[in-house]
């Protein structure tokens, strides 16, 4: 199968995902946030005023019927975007410029319509 029909074969897949989270209801939100800045006078830096940002390398959602969601990154030669997949909760050691922390920037709640957008480069 050719690259470009494999990358919309997988559009297909996670647009079909995207919308079966439409509709469920997000109870919590879960993440491992990266450090902005390594190193700093304490140690790693995971908020300043100068950087109005949050980083995180995944995300899970608990759901109202106690599922379990990840919303991360998929990235290969040619296509990149975001990817959503069934999840577990979040575990593991975290330390040094990775903590694992409850996400209360971000809505709880029924989850609205999804909208696909391919950009260009």
């Amino acid at each position: 199968m050719s690259r470009k029909r494999d990358g919309q074969r997988w559009l297909i897949e996670q647009s079909a995902r995207f919308n079966w989270f439409r509709g469920q209801s997000v109870v919590g939100w879960r993440g491992v946030e990266m450090a902005i800045r390594e190193h700093s006078a304490t140690g790693p830096q995971f908020s300043s005023p100068d950087v109005p940002c949050l980083q995180f390398a995944c995300l899970t959602a608990t759901l109202q019927n106690g599922l379990f969601v990840t919303v991360g990154t998929y990235q290969n030669d040619t296509e990149f975007g975001l990817r959503i997949d069934n999840g577990g909760e979040i575990s593991g050691p975290w330390n040094g410029i990775y903590r694992s922390r409850d996400i209360t920037e971000l809505p709880v709640g029924p989850r609205g319509a999804a909208r696909n957008s391919r950009g260009t480069r």
